[in-house]
């Protein structure tokens, strides 16, 4: 139940210059995830998410104090698909473009499928604005926080990974997620 439904988050970016940040930790959890989906069966390639509930529950209330302050302008959990999925998400959903630097996220998520298609849990993809991004921050002391970019005009979808770069234009991943519709 939300007590303000004035305070209900949403997943889509609102505005260029708005800062994008990661809550919690990437860890090389690919096991039974989309990534490893080949559309027959799901595959165990690699470690299984592992829930660690307290953990978890710093980060949520850590994210329900800022969302209540009105210091958060999107948010959206990383599940399914991971943090390639919920930027995309975000992008498509708010017509917007995104430009970040998931090189050093903190967590054990070392390659580029892993930090992108990792389905830990306990993490969020936030968007701030920039007039609150340090009132944001200090809300969230002990919980692992990295400021990872920003939203920006062009319409793309721009990651920094460990040892290369993709870009992908927003018109192509709305497309694609949209496909997945097309018969509904």
């Amino acid at each position: 139940v939300i007590p303000d439904v004035a305070k209900a988050m949403t997943l889509d970016f609102k505005r260029v210059g708005d800062f994008v940040y990661v809550v919690g930790e990437t860890n090389d959890e690919l096991g039974a995830s989309e990534f490893t989906n080949d559309g027959d069966r799901i595959s165990i390639m690699g470690a299984v998410p592992i829930v660690d509930a307290k953990k978890n529950a710093k980060i949520y209330d850590a994210v329900s104090c800022a969302i209540q302050k009105g210091l958060v302008a999107s948010a959206i959990g990383v599940g399914r698909g991971g943090l390639g999925v919920a930027l995309a998400k975000s992008s498509i959903a708010g017509k917007l473009g995104v430009s970040v630097d998931f090189a050093k996220l903190p967590g054990g998520a070392k390659t580029p499928e892993a930090v992108l298609f990792s389905e830990s849990q306990g993490r969020m993809l936030i968007s701030v604005r920039r007039s609150v991004q340090k009132e944001f921050e200090k809300t969230f002391k002990n919980v692992p926080l990295m400021h990872v970019g920003e939203v920006v005009q062009a319409a793309s979808v721009s990651i920094v990974l460990p040892g290369t770069k993709v870009e992908t234009p927003l018109s192509a991943l709305t497309e694609s997620y949209r496909s997945f519709f097309k018969d509904w």
